[in-house]
């Protein structure tokens, strides 16, 4: 994985960037690289499914940032619930699972949540936001 949109879809799988590119794009570039990976006698589809059942990492960034870009260019409001308090209560949940999962062997969940904020730029806005509407 070398390409420019390879690059990108890594950085907008790992939340450090917003996508450029459209959905299509990182599939397509996904299907490039299935193509490079299938093996003699082996279909395009053989491969693609040998891979997602291999749990191919470079696959699941293309992917993940094909979601990515599709929820970003619908319309946010979509995303959210009528209510404010209802979307701020489960960004809120959704923060701890997160800090959960990404919790360390030496940290508790506050330590973990704090590296979390620190270090995750999406996860720091969703926090200010939340913040922020708690104040309303």
């Amino acid at each position: 994985m070398s390409s420019a949109l390879t690059s990108e879809a890594i950085s907008v799988a790992q939340g450090l960037c917003p996508p450029a590119h459209s959905p299509e794009d990182f599939l397509d570039e996904a299907s490039r690289w299935v193509s490079r990976h299938v093996r003699p006698n082996e279909t395009h589809t053989d491969a693609f499914v040998r891979l997602c059942a291999d749990r191919d990492p470079a696959l699941n960034v293309f992917y993940k940032a094909a979601s990515i870009a599709r929820a970003w260019a619908g319309d946010p409001s979509e995303l959210l619930s009528r209510d404010p308090m209802e979307t701020r209560a489960r960004a809120w949940r959704d923060l701890l699972r997160l800090a959960e999962r990404e919790q360390r062997a030496d940290e508790d969940l506050r330590a973990a949540l704090t590296r979390l904020l620190t270090e995750n730029t999406a996860a720091a806005a969703a926090y200010l936001l939340i913040l922020q509407g708690e104040r309303q």
